[in-house]
């Protein structure tokens, strides 16, 4: 599992499975789940459960994961369909493609380690696209704890049941107040 939505009347979660050390790799897992909340794909008291692909859902496949993963894409680029960056029959170093990236991003507003994996989907070469993120990013670090902490700031603790505590401190690796 890389991801899953719930819903629990009107409230909706989005649980993170995927974890790297730069967000761009997680940046797409979370934009789709936001997809199918957006969508209204999630009914109440039924989940969704994504895993891990390195390519896209097809229509004939799910018409829903087709659909969170152009939301995802025109959330992160502003295009359901974004082109990437250089063409996909160059040959590009993964320090190429970091400047490239950082370049386009400036002029286009979108985030450079995603357009790093735009290339790295479109092209196949994944080697050059995740080899590129240390040129990206000035440091590594966990994109796990970061989500945590902006989601440890915005949980209503006092409405979760307390036998369910444990659980959410266990999974989020901090401790709720």
């Amino acid at each position: 599992m890389a991801a899953m939505t719930l819903r629990h009347g009107d409230r909706h979660a989005v649980l993170l499975a995927k974890d790297s050390m730069y967000p761009a790799h997680v940046a797409f897992y979370l934009a789709h789940e936001l997809g199918h909340v957006a969508l209204n794909h999630v009914q109440p008291g039924h989940l969704v459960v994504d895993s891990e692909s390195n390519r896209l859902a097809t229509f004939e496949e799910d018409e829903e994961e087709e659909a969170a993963d152009r939301f995802a894409l025109e959330l992160l680029t502003g295009d359901t369909t974004p082109q990437v960056l250089p063409s996909p029959d160059s040959v590009i170093s993964p320090p190429g493609l970091a400047e490239e990236a950082r370049k386009v991003s400036q002029q286009r507003g979108i985030e450079p380690g995603t357009l790093a994996l735009c290339f790295g989907y479109s092209t196949g070469n994944w080697c050059v696209a995740n080899a590129a993120m240390p040129y990206i990013y000035s440091e590594r670090k966990r994109v796990s704890s970061e989500v945590n902490n902006v989601a440890l700031k915005d949980l209503a603790f006092d409405a979760i049941p307390s036998d369910s505590l444990p659980f959410l401190r266990a999974v989020m690796g901090n401790s709720p107040a």
